[in-house]
């Protein structure tokens, strides 16, 4: 078990779980009358530092010790956005298809259809690679599949994936399907889908 950080006490959340901060500290939780015990289970260096090397602004991210959901709160001039970012497994082993949208609170699934407007795309997408980052260290073997619920979410993904280009393929190959041919992926082409897997390391 590592050390609890006693500067590190919150309070207010229930259950038990991980918490990824906005500043890239990766927790364990044991919510118990009231009392938050937080613990590191991320002082491998190369874990931080593949964290820390996702340079935009991020929120903080939640999931349960499975790590195949993750939440997190969206902030703007829509209000305050609970969304939701799930690892599926699909019929494939190793292969999960990755779900993003808006939390549905009457139901707890995605609406992966809703359009938030709070000024924050680029800190979302920022979110949602670490919370990639995050699952693949986890679950190293995993493809993730992707593909938006729309064009525009699609072309959403796109410019993501460009924007943090360097920094994702130091560990990451990206794929692109286009023409019915998958291909590595290059900047200003549209794309059906995409599919992420870490490198194999020699």
């Amino acid at each position: 078990m590592h050390r609890p950080h006693s500067s590190l006490l919150w309070r207010g959340v229930g259950g038990e779980g991980c918490w990824i901060r906005d500043d890239g500290l990766f927790c364990i939780y044991s919510h118990n009358k009231n009392n938050l015990l937080v613990f590191y289970v991320a002082d491998d260096p190369q874990l931080r530092t593949k964290i820390d090397s996702v340079k935009a602004n991020r929120y903080a991210l939640k999931t349960a010790e499975s790590m195949h959901t993750f939440e997190f709160i969206s902030e703007g001039p829509s209000g305050i956005i609970a969304k939701l970012i799930s690892f599926e497994q699909t019929e494939t082993e190793h292969i999960f298809n990755l779900a993003f949208g808006d939390k549905n609170h009457q139901t707890g699934e995605i609406d992966d259809h809703a359009v938030t407007h709070n000024h924050d795309t680029e800190k979302v997408l920022a979110t949602v690679a670490l919370a990639v980052l995050i699952f693949t260290d986890r679950f190293p073997n995993a493809t993730i599949y992707v593909e938006g619920s729309t064009a525009s979410r699609n072309r959403l993904y796109r410019i993501g994936i460009s924007k943090f280009h360097s920094e994702i393929t130091r560990d990451f190959i990206i794929l692109g399907l286009r023409n019915e041919q998958w291909e590595a992926f290059q900047h200003n082409l549209n794309y059906e889908c995409f599919v992420v897997k870490r490198k194999t390391i020699l």
